[in-house]
């Protein structure tokens, strides 16, 4: 009865352990903006159907391992892990991302994109630059 008793619990625990080690591959499906232009709206899904979706600082990873039973999700490291290696003494350039025009039809907001995935948004007379620069510890373009 001790062994019945036993083997029934080691099953218990490694079934468990295994629900919890389940990681499956998703794909990037959509993404949306959020009220905040530094977060986005990420959705996946796994080939199995599974879909969800996480809020992401820059831009969305294109594929993520998630764990349907906990609904943990693995992201991969971030492209760029040293920001020294592009910035210069906290600069760092930032490439246009878009443009829209505001209520004064002067002005233009313009969004921006480090490639560390630092997001920023500023407004401009006329056009927007391609590029810029931009110290993200102090928020100063230029």
């Amino acid at each position: 009865m001790r062994r019945i008793a036993f083997g029934a619990l080691v099953l218990c625990i490694s079934l468990l352990a295994s629900a919890q080690g389940r990681w499956e591959s998703a794909t990037k499906v959509d993404e949306e903006r959020t009220g905040d232009l530094m977060l986005t709206k990420c959705i996946y899904q796994t080939l199995g159907g599974f879909r969800f979706s996480i809020t992401s600082r820059g831009l969305c990873a294109f594929s993520v391992e998630v764990n349907p039973e906990t609904g943990k999700v693995k992201t991969p490291e971030p492209l760029v892990t040293a920001p020294s290696a592009y910035s210069k003494g906290g600069w760092e350039g930032a490439t246009n991302t878009g443009s829209e025009r505001t209520a004064d039809a002067m002005l233009t907001r313009c969004t921006y994109q480090t490639l560390g995935g630092f997001r920023f948004s500023t407004t401009s007379r006329g056009l927007c630059a391609f590029s810029v620069e931009v110290n993200p510890e102090t928020m100063q373009v230029r």
